[in-house]
């Protein structure tokens, strides 16, 4: 951004900088209007200078850059600042117990937050320095309390604390440490919400009002995934919002119910519209199996279910269909196959003939329908290079040997807790299944294109442990 358009801010060159001096200058330009909402750490048009002194920072409106070449020495620099500070809190902090005095000053304090501040943007990771800075937010939220207990005026400095980590991650969005921080906020956002302080207008209407705040929150999370590929953390921060929605919102009544499964079926119709264009998002797939369970779980009518089960496995079928050589479309398969099993073994089932009868239909569907994908003439493979052919085959086998070790799992665990002897229908189940792919890849030649050596030797591994 910075390399073709105009500057309109820029700090002037400073040859003999202090350390002190270098943070506040960055520390003002996180606090000029309008305040910087994107973060890049590039080559910056400065001319050729070796001299970390000078001035290493631009604000073009909302757009914050630090000259790459210097960010090494500027963070020693601020480090060994921020090393500084922190001494020097530690032996008043000390003292100040010792002999009863007061606590820190706050302008001692304000210049050690600018000072994590400025640090953390060069490095995220940093443990000590998010800790200090949760410690010292602590103190902030105290004191802001006692001054003014409205909550509306807490939430104000929570969300100035959110934008903030908005600006990091647009540079840094798979830092672990900040991303550990972001839900230590929400927790304190969220408690605060679920307090009795508030007024009676914001405690009719808390978790109305925490779904309106954490409506953002998932749209950052769909950017930050959509702009910064496979980003694990932000779809398990995802889920620690889906959770925490519906865990207020199942504690209203019952007529606002439908609010909550408009919330859900909304996340799982964009998991189905995500995952065709990110078919190898593994942490994509693992959110939607844990909302289509929390919606198969908060649905009443059985119509309903039936209308959602069937919408996800259509659009299941027509994503392996489409990428049958991609191992994410077929761990999403399980996902779902996991979701629906426990679904049968609801307790609207009367007895276990009925569910042996249910689970039976499912599996021949389910085996049925990977078994296509290992068949020379079968419509799927038309125009699918033999490479990709290798390894639909293989992990449409894999998937047939996954749900049968899953469901005699399952049964030994439905055994043990309900007491019902599943035991003897469901190995007889897994036997005839495991036979019929012995039977299957006998007409294999193992030394051939079909299959990889080391594709069937994982098979054949597998297979005996299912047998067994």
């Amino acid at each position: 951004f910075f390399l073709f358009s105009p500057v309109t801010k820029m700090l002037p060159q400073r040859p003999h900088e202090s350390s002190t001096d270098v943070i506040s200058h960055l520390a003002d330009l996180l606090c000029q209007e309008p305040l910087p909402r994107e973060l890049e750490i590039t080559i910056l048009p400065f001319p050729e200078d070796d001299e970390i002194d000078a001035s290493s920072f631009i604000k073009d409106g909302v757009h914050l850059g630090i000259h790459a070449p210097h960010v090494p020495l500027l963070a020693s620099k601020i480090r060994s600042a921020y090393t500084n500070y922190r001494r020097t809190i530690i032996c008043l902090q000390d003292n100040t117990h010792d002999e009863g005095g007061q606590e820190t000053p706050d302008c001692i304090l304000n210049k050690y937050m600018d000072c994590i501040s400025c640090l953390l943007l060069l490095c995220p990771d940093h443990a000590t320095a998010w800790a200090d800075r949760r410690r010292i937010l602590q103190k902030r939220q105290r004191k802001s309390q006692h001054v003014s207990p409205n909550n509306h005026v807490v939430l104000s400095f929570w969300n100035d604390e959110m934008r903030y980590l908005n600006l990091l991650f647009t540079q840094h969005s798979k830092a672990p440490n900040a991303w550990g921080h972001r839900k230590w906020v929400f927790r304190q956002i969220l408690l605060m919400f679920q307090s009795s302080r508030f007024d009676d207008s914001v405690s009719e209407q808390g978790a109305t009002n925490l779904l309106q705040w954490c409506t953002p929150e998932l749209a950052l999370c769909s950017v930050i995934a959509e702009k910064y590929p496979k980003n694990y953390y932000a779809w398990t921060y995802r889920g620690i919002i889906m959770r925490a929605i519906v865990q207020g919102m199942d504690a209203k009544k019952d007529e606002d119910r439908e609010e909550l499964l408009s919330f859900l079926q909304t996340e799982m119709d964009f998991i189905l519209s995500w995952l065709p264009c990110h078919v190898s998002d593994h942490s994509a797939a693992h959110y939607g199996g844990e909302v289509a369970a929390l919606l198969l779980l908060h649905e009443n009518i059985a119509n309903q279910k039936i209308e959602t089960r069937d919408k996800i496995l259509y659009s299941s079928c027509q994503l392996i269909d489409k990428f049958p050589s991609h191992e994410v479309v077929w761990i999403w398969r399980r996902i779902y196959f996991r979701v629906l099993f426990d679904f049968y073994y609801d307790d609207q089932i009367d007895s276990r003939e009925e569910a042996i009868r249910r689970i039976d239909a499912f599996l021949k569907s389910e085996i049925s329908f990977a078994q296509t994908f290992m068949e020379d003439k079968s419509e799927h493979l038309i125009n699918v290079k033999n490479r990709e052919l290798q390894w639909q085959r293989y992990f449409a086998t894999v998937y047939i040997i996954w749900i049968l070790r899953y469901s005699l799992q399952h049964c030994k665990k439905l055994d043990a807790a309900d007491g019902a002897s599943f035991q003897e229908e469901w190995t007889l189940l897994v036997k005839k299944y495991s036979e019929q792919l012995v039977l299957l890849f006998s007409c294999v030649d193992r030394d051939g294109p079909s299959v990889p050596k080391f594709c069937f030797e994982t098979i054949s591994c597998n297979l005996s442990m299912t047998m067994k």
